[in-house]
């Protein structure tokens, strides 16, 4: 990705799924910076060795997966009380926590919908309640089951 971005093929580096050990390998020796990490994050699994890491390195951050968590009924009682859905909740969350979401749609009326979340705020109180749901679990991909190939790329830069 360094010399297709060198080579003018790609503005921006980007990973996906990287848990913080790897990103602090890449740092070892990368010559470009990473740009945006993909990661699931939402309140049931929050990530935040990942959040934490990706602030400080300044690595903006795009999350995936809150439909897991639209069903919660914490989710369903926030919606409730704002006079929204539990998915304009969850994405709010995420853009409240500086974190880029990308939402699975095909309709038009759901594409509306997400873009509202931008034309509210969610108060501290909902926050904390939401924060308060994180569990040390990986709902759609875990990293831990693959084998670190960092070093293999080491080589071919």
């Amino acid at each position: 990705m360094e010399r297709a971005k060198r080579r003018g093929l790609c503005r921006h580096i980007g990973v996906s799924n990287y848990p913080v050990e790897f990103m602090k390998e890449i740092d070892e020796y990368k010559t470009e910076p990473i740009y945006n990490e993909q990661q699931e994050l939402h309140p049931l699994a929050q990530s935040r060795d990942v959040q934490d890491y990706a602030r400080k390195a300044k690595v903006s951050l795009t999350g995936y997966g809150t439909g897991v968590v639209a069903s919660a009924p914490l989710a369903k009682d926030i919606a409730h009380k704002i006079n929204r859905t539990p998915g304009q909740v969850l994405l709010r969350w995420a853009v409240q926590k500086g974190i880029h979401v990308n939402p699975k749609s095909n309709q038009v009326s759901r594409l509306k919908e997400n873009l509202e979340v931008l034309d509210f705020a969610l108060d501290d109180e909902d926050m904390s309640a939401l924060d308060g749901l994180d569990v040390p679990k990986i709902f759609y991909w875990n990293t831990s089951v693959l084998v670190p190939q960092a070093s293999a790329a080491k080589e071919e830069l």
